[in-house]
């Protein structure tokens, strides 16, 4: 009865511990981050920054703190620093939002080991795109969604962020985002990349590099409302020749009615569609435009 007692302590207390950490977006971290890192090191230089599986990593523990595949956001984020001068001198800064707080993990449960993350001695340029940002145009590639349906028993691994130092992946000395799944037995596995300056998305398994249809999200399209409830509206331009809208998923969602207002102003109903998080994909001849919207 006493074990009974005690494991039911500790349930109630992990269930507590997990309703106070909020996610949030790695960005959302990064000034707490560079003020406990210049407290510990000198000429101290962000060199990457991730979101691990904990639950992978550490089964035993009662805490959720998961990267979110559907938002970009994580309840713990992990900054590495260098020092900028001494390339030896590292340090990792695992953080929690606790009550609009971020909190340093080590004070609560001590050094964290993530030496089996390397990241390149060059500093991060903090001009990225934001890690919700990442996953929605991460959801948009198709190669991702194929490789995600081929191996479907792959577990989340990683999503991070560093500086691309290598040849022939990408372009060199730019931020790129990374994601990777792995299955239970580790012979299954695919990576998805994105610069994090450009939006382009290259995906590739054990096997191959599949090349990936490219999407830009276009800051200038601005949907009206924001949330919406029942229809929203967009200034095309009459630039667009088609159109059309899908979940973070990537699924294809047809709608009852839409129609043009003088040739600028694209009107749609999204009424019967559930709440959640959508992209309106508009598209020419040259270009593949993405306005990412919220439905009450």
């Amino acid at each position: 009865m006493k074990m009974f007692y005690i494991i039911c302590v500790l349930l109630l207390a992990s269930i507590t511990l997990n309703a106070q950490f909020s996610d949030f977006k790695a960005k959302s971290g990064l000034s707490k981050a560079n003020e406990i890192a210049s407290a510990e090191l000198d000429n101290s230089m962000l060199v990457g920054l991730g979101a691990i599986n904990f639950e992978k990593l550490a089964p035993e523990s009662p805490l959720q703190l998961s990267f979110d595949e559907s938002t970009g956001s994580a309840k713990m984020w992990v900054y590495f620093y260098a020092n900028s001068e001494n390339e030896s001198e590292k340090t990792q800064i695992p953080l929690l939002n606790t009550f609009g707080q971020f909190v340093d993990v080590r004070t609560l449960s001590g050094e964290m080991d993530l030496d089996i993350v390397e990241f390149p001695f060059y500093e991060l340029d903090t001009e990225f795109m934001d890690s919700d940002i990442f996953i929605s145009t991460l959801s948009l590639n198709s190669d991702y969604l194929s490789l995600k349906s081929k191996y479907s028993e792959s577990e989340f691994e990683f999503a991070g962020l560093t500086t691309n130092t290598e040849p022939g992946s990408g372009e060199t000395n730019q931020p790129y985002w990374a994601i990777g799944y792995t299955s239970v037995e580790g012979e299954d596995s695919f990576d998805c990349y994105m610069n994090a300056k450009t939006g382009e998305v290259e995906c590739e398994d054990a096997n191959n590099t599949q090349q990936s249809v490219k999407y830009t999200l276009n800051k200038e399209l601005k949907v009206y409302p924001q949330p919406a409830n029942d229809e929203i509206i967009v200034n095309v331009n009459n630039k667009y020749n088609s159109f059309k809208i899908v979940d973070i998923f990537g699924n294809e969602i047809r709608l009852n009615s839409q129609k043009l207002l003088n040739g600028d102003l694209l009107n749609l109903d999204i009424s019967t569609l559930s709440e959640g998080v959508y992209f309106l994909i508009l598209e020419n001849q040259t270009n593949k435009d993405v306005v990412k919207f919220v439905k009450n």
